[in-house]
């Protein structure tokens, strides 16, 4: 795991990836990334997922500007692992909205998000109609208040993650 589009990445590796997922129409892959910016000038093709964390405020409007100008069939966002109450200004330009808690790893706790601030998003996005995928990882609120959408009907998920 890692992030494909951190400026530390050359552009020839990114269209070597690219190349393969254009090959392999069959699957669907998923591309996250925290340097959104990266994702603009790319022509994605129809099984590609493209989406942005952004677990604080100080990330929304830089993701909302550059998810503006990217052109790819499914776009998200991944408020995982939510650290504050987060507000977008224009979700309706994401296809999918996904909340989480931090697992716990051996340099750092698990953490879970206030219920306040998961409720504050999965208001945003009704409002937006914006389907939203509740992690397992995420322990707050009751398993009905959770919902775990796609953006697009699937009838056997093959989704590898990059």
């Amino acid at each position: 795991m890692g992030d494909l589009f951190g400026n530390f990445i050359p552009d020839e590796w990114i269209e070597k990836v690219l190349k393969r997922v254009w090959r392999n129409q069959q699957w669907i892959f998923v591309f996250l990334t925290k340097n959104p910016k990266r994702l603009i000038n790319i022509e994605w093709p129809g099984n590609a997922w493209v989406g942005a964390t952004v677990d604080i405020q100080s990330r929304v409007e830089e993701t909302e500007e550059a998810f503006k100008q990217v052109k790819a069939p499914i776009k998200f966002i991944s408020c995982e692992p939510l650290e504050e109450k987060v507000v977008f200004s224009d979700l309706k330009i994401f296809n999918w909205l996904i909340i989480g808690g931090r697992n716990e790893t051996r340099k750092m706790p698990g953490k879970q998000p206030k219920w306040e601030w998961v409720q504050s998003l999965l208001g945003q996005a009704k409002e937006a109609n914006v389907k939203v995928f509740c992690r397992a990882n995420l322990l707050v609120g009751s398993k009905e208040e959770k919902p775990r959408e796609y953006p697009i009907e699937i009838q056997s998920p093959k989704i590898l993650t990059f």
